[in-house]
């Protein structure tokens, strides 16, 4: 006598649905996860970027015993600094092709242009049009702070005090793991 089994080889139609909708699920989630932490790296970067500026506009005034400005401009197309030497209002950025070129009316050195376009990861704002790092005194004037907002709402607030020292804290809740303002 034979005996016939009934064993399933394989799996149905609906097991395989079923697994698809899981991962497909747990993919959605892990993107949505994976922007959020991309946004976060964009602004703790830019954020950096930008204290490091600061630091090398006060060891350029130490070494060189001259003044060097920051300048900021804000445009529909998005916001520029340029550290540069000389007045304020003598340097402007000029976009072309997508990225920022600092143009100066005499003969200032540029330092460094920074660009950050309106639909990029990071918007700008500043308080104040522009700050000199003092070569005699060693100050800054006028103090002031710059805000850094991600597409997601994220923001970070550089703040520039009188001797130069920048701090950076998170506005609202804690962010890129820095302390709240």
């Amino acid at each position: 006598m034979r005996r016939f089994s009934l064993r399933q080889r394989g799996v149905s139609m609906i097991e395989c649905c079923v697994v698809l909708t899981i991962v497909g699920t747990i993919a959605g989630m892990a993107s949505a996860s994976f922007d959020r932490l991309r946004q976060q790296q964009a602004l703790a970067a830019t954020a950096q970027q930008f204290v490091t500026d600061i630091e090398l506009a006060r060891a350029t005034t130490l070494q060189n015993g001259r003044a060097v400005r920051l300048s900021f401009e804000h445009t529909p197309a998005g916001s520029c600094y340029v550290l540069h030497s000389g007045a304020a209002r003598s340097c402007r950025c000029e976009v072309a092709h997508g990225d920022a070129v600092a143009r100066c009316s005499g003969d200032e050195t540029v330092m460094r242009t920074a660009w950050l376009p309106a639909d990029g990861p990071v918007r700008m704002t500043s308080g104040v049009d522009s700050m000199l790092f003092g070569a005699h005194r060693h100050t800054v004037s006028p103090a002031g702070s710059v805000t850094l907002r991600s597409r997601d709402g994220s923001t970070l607030r550089a703040v520039v005090g009188i001797t130069g020292r920048v701090r950076v804290c998170a506005v609202g809740q804690r962010s890129a793991g820095r302390p709240r303002c």
